[in-house]
């Protein structure tokens, strides 16, 4: 039960998953632009894998900023996750770990997609997740590999 209900997740997440390649190819590119390595370039779409808050991240650390304030604005700008897991929460009712899983892959697409499934289930959505985490750390990998193909302007940016 619990696998076909991860399956189906899978499978609805494809289209998110598609739909990620080409923002996270992009943050793979202005990550890598703004001095960040492929390592930690990677590291941060498996680990933080919030699209908006890695490319401010990315922003904040080519313009020098303390760490700990990249962490503080980065807890600002996805407050919103919150809330949303808080929902999810209250309808699955699901173990301490699968929670910390949920909570994990709740973005704003997997949000939308997991609160129209009727009867959704933690499996469900962990498998929605996961597509959605594969599609984005793919894309970065991509992107993060094609910027060492961009060359480097002589011109100083504006």
């Amino acid at each position: 039960m619990h696998r076909q209900a991860f399956g189906r997740g899978l499978r609805a997440g494809i289209p998110v998953a598609i739909g990620y390649l080409p923002m996270a190819v992009a943050f793979g590119i202005v990550a890598r632009s703004a001095g960040i390595g492929m390592a930690e370039t990677t590291g941060m779409s498996v680990f933080v894998f919030a699209g908006a808050s890695q490319f401010m991240a990315a922003e904040l650390v080519a313009s020098g900023v303390h760490p700990a304030s990249i962490v503080l604005a980065t807890l600002v700008l996805n407050f919103r996750h919150f809330l949303m897991s808080t929902h999810l929460g209250r309808s699955l009712r699901p173990g301490r770990a699968a929670s910390l899983a949920v909570g994990f892959v709740v973005t704003d697409e997997t949000y939308v997609v997991g609160s129209l499934q009727p009867g959704l289930t933690p499996a469900f959505f962990l498998g929605l997740g996961a597509a959605a985490w594969l599609g984005w750390v793919t894309g970065t990998l991509i992107g993060a590999a094609a910027a060492r193909a961009i060359p480097v302007s002589p011109y100083p940016s504006c």
